[in-house]
């Protein structure tokens, strides 16, 4: 698998997304964008993403099946989740 060009940020929490978003200004010539959001239900098309990464948050699901059931119908046939 290639580099990312693309890189797509997900948090419910505000103050984390804008600190993630400081941080990626340290990756030139790399798209990054974030979204807010439940990770119960992604805001991302089926199929869309080549990688996913649920780091530090399934601990906070009452439901984590839900969660990498979620994750997983986001991510390609040929990706990595």
């Amino acid at each position: 698998m290639q580099h990312p060009s693309r890189v797509v940020g997900f948090d419910a929490a505000a103050a984390l997304i804008e600190q993630a978003r400081e941080r990626s200004r340290r990756l030139p010539g790399m798209q990054v964008s974030f979204l807010q959001g439940d990770f119960h239900q992604l805001t991302l098309s089926t199929r869309s993403c080549d990688l996913a990464v649920a780091a530090f948050c399934l601990y906070r699901s009452p439901g984590p099946q839900a969660v990498v059931a979620e994750i997983n119908r986001g991510v390609a046939p040929e990706g990595l989740g």
